[in-house]
């Protein structure tokens, strides 16, 4: 009863190993994997952005900030993780890899203002070099 079950997961393998990689099984096996430890991982970061966020209030924010960040390039990691797994979206997904450089190459060049304006943000959130209440004055334009 077992060696028939066992043929059976295999014969369904090798049919299925021209769409998915390794077959069907593998690759449902490798998707829950992923799917498991992306869940792990993001429990972990969120548990570990609260505790911050309880022992350091005033950089809360930046504490948040990095997480979202982590928790977005876990899931778009765990994505094309997914996608390697279908012989189909394989060759899409490293086209959209590549083309995802390229793209970031040009609106970078293309918009060197506004990233500029984007990684100063990035970096006020990340340094956090002022909190709340605090006075700042640009003498330059005379604001406080």
């Amino acid at each position: 009863m077992l060696d028939s079950f066992f043929q059976f997961l295999q014969t369904v393998n090798q049919k299925t190993s021209s769409i998915f990689n390794g077959g069907l099984f593998s690759a449902l096996i490798t998707l829950m994997l992923i799917l498991v430890c992306c869940l792990l991982v993001s429990r972990l970061v969120t548990r570990f952005v609260h505790r911050f966020q309880e022992k350091h209030p005033q950089r809360g924010s930046q504490m948040q900030f990095i997480g979202h960040l982590l928790h977005s390039a876990l899931w778009v990691l765990g994505v094309f993780g997914v996608l390697f797994q279908v012989k189909a979206f394989e060759q899409i997904a490293v086209s959209l890899l590549a083309g995802s450089g390229i793209a970031a190459l040009c609106v970078g060049l293309a918009s060197q203002e506004v990233l500029s304006n984007l990684v100063s943000g990035v970096f006020l959130n990340l340094f956090h070099p002022f909190s709340i209440g605090d006075r700042v004055t640009i003498q330059s334009l005379g604001v406080t």
